[in-house]
């Protein structure tokens, strides 16, 4: 099933970014290059954002794009060898990087800003029409389809395994780490597959388009990107695994470190505090089963993890009670 949605969403992009080459109008792309005017297809109207912010934006939907890049990693205990892990997380990236580069600057080039916001959505299933004709557009939304549902299966699958990784590493209750008899965790797929449908239930009752679902997957995935920055500082500042290594990689490292908890930090500004506060309570979901796992390995709770799970629920708290009573609008 991987490789159909893969050739389903790889092969009309590819396609699409050939086309766009060839009917590219430099005209058109450097007409509105530095342009400051959105226009804004719900009231029609055009308004002013900065070059800030429209960056700001970019960087959400490039972060959105490439969350999920790493996840090589996730299944690597299941491969027969550890260096088809690295290739196929550093492929990936750059493939992503190519075809989300491609189909974002050549669109510019093709149509208006004004005329490709009022396309309907796939935008680009829009501009495959207005280069080859209906058929174009057929063959997007046909492919989207296709993507979309391997996409779901393929991201529970992937989010069941870093469940059942937690429950194997000892971080949460063993009944996460139960499998079927195909060797797929039959607990963790049913937990994450019921986390899926409250939130698209949610997302509905709330009509939540694609950009405020974009925001909010950003922001719950650029958290661990920012602890994982900050373990990186952390063994720079240390010395963590620089006992036999040069002084250059220790000062390169450093400025990595710092460059990604910097970006990490505005990216979950970026995307808006509000998100956050919604993303606390999937976090608090998880209590239960870390608490459980505690008791399982015979520990107790420390204090300071009691005082951020306390942090946690009043935030998850917060953002329920503001959902509820209309003070935290999802837009």
């Amino acid at each position: 099933m991987n490789n159909i949605t893969t050739i389903a969403k790889v092969i009309p992009i590819t396609l699409f970014i050939i086309l766009a080459i060839l009917n590219f109008s430099p005209h058109i792309f450097m007409a509105h290059f530095s342009s400051t005017q959105v226009f804004n297809v719900s009231n029609h109207t055009w308004e002013h954002i900065s070059i800030f912010n429209q960056s700001k934006s970019v960087l959400l939907s490039a972060m959105w794009t490439l969350i999920g890049i790493e996840s090589g990693t996730i299944f690597a205990t299941r491969a027969k060898k550890l260096s088809d892990v690295a290739k196929a997380t550093n492929i990936g990236a750059i493939f992503v990087i190519i075809l989300l580069v491609g189909t974002s600057v050549l669109s510019l080039g093709l149509m208006t800003p004004s005329k490709i916001s009022a396309l309907h959505d796939p935008s680009v299933a829009g501009l495959m029409s207005s280069m080859v004709g209906n058929w174009g557009g057929w063959l997007i939304n046909i492919c989207l389809i296709i993507s979309v549902l391997g996409a779901l299966v393929a991201w529970i699958s992937l989010c069941s395994e870093q469940i059942r990784v937690t429950a194997r590493g000892g971080s949460s209750t063993k009944w996460l780490n139960e499998l079927n008899k195909n060797e797929a965790p039959k607990n963790a797929l049913l937990v994450t597959s019921s986390v899926t449908q409250f939130l698209l239930i949610l997302a509905g009752l709330y009509s939540a388009g694609y950009a405020v679902l974009l925001k909010f997957s950003t922001s719950l995935s650029i958290v661990p990107y920012l602890f994982a920055s900050l373990y990186a500082l952390k063994s720079v500042i240390k010395g963590i695994g620089f006992e036999n290594r040069a002084v250059h990689e220790r000062i390169s490292s450093a400025i990595m470190a710092i460059l990604a908890t910097a970006f990490a930090i505005f990216m979950i500004f970026g995307a808006g505090l509000r998100y956050l506060l919604l993303g606390t309570i999937v976090w608090l979901s998880g209590f239960g089963f870390y608490y459980k796992g505690k008791q399982e390995k015979g520990q107790k709770m420390t204090k300071s993890e009691w005082i951020w799970w306390s942090i946690i629920a009043l935030m998850a708290l917060t953002g329920i009670v503001s959902l509820l009573t209309g003070k935290l609008i999802i837009k």
